[in-house]
C-alpha cells in the first residue's frame, strides 16, 4: 500500500484487500474532518470530550441553531487539529435550502493545512 496516508472513512472494502486507504493529505485530513464533526461526547474511551458534539445541538430549537453548529465546530477543530486553517464555515438547514430536509443539516467547510486546500461537504441528520 505504497502511497498511502490512512484508512478512509466511512470504511469501504479495497479491491487490493483489506480498507480503501487515502492516498493524499488533504484526503487523509477531510476525513479527520469528518470524523471530528461527526463524533459526539462520550463516544471516544478516554477522551470524553472528543468531537464537535453536534447531536446535542441539532434537537434544539431556535434562531441561532446554525451558530451554535457552527461554533462548536471551530472549537473542536481549533482543539483536536489545531493544524487545520478553517476559512470559511457554512451551516444550512431546512429554513436556508430547500434541498435540506427537516431534522437535517449540511455543514460545508473550506479549509487548509500548509499550501493545501480543501473542501469537506458533510449531511447531518438528527
Amino acid at each position: 500500500m505504497a502511497g498511502s496516508i490512512n484508512i478512509r472513512f466511512p470504511l469501504r472494502k479495497s479491491p487490493k484487500g483489506a480498507f480503501e486507504t487515502n492516498q493524499s493529505t488533504i484526503q487523509a485530513v477531510a476525513d479527520d474532518l469528518r470524523i471530528l464533526i461527526l463524533t459526539n461526547y462520550g463516544e471516544r474511551p478516554i477522551h470524553y470530550d472528543f468531537g464537535a458534539n453536534l447531536r446535542r445541538i441539532i434537537f434544539e430549537q431556535g434562531p441561532d441553531v446554525r451558530q451554535q453548529i457552527s461554533d462548536a465546530i471551530v472549537a473542536a477543530v481549533d482543539k483536536w487539529m489545531p493544524f487545520v486553517i478553517l476559512q470559511d464555515v457554512q451551516v444550512n438547514d431546512s429554513s436556508t435550502s430547500p434541498t435540506v430536509r427537516p431534522n437535517e443539516v449540511n455543514v460545508k467547510i473550506t479549509f487548509s493545512v500548509g499550501q493545501l486546500e480543501g473542501v469537506l461537504e458533510q449531511r447531518i441528520r438528527a
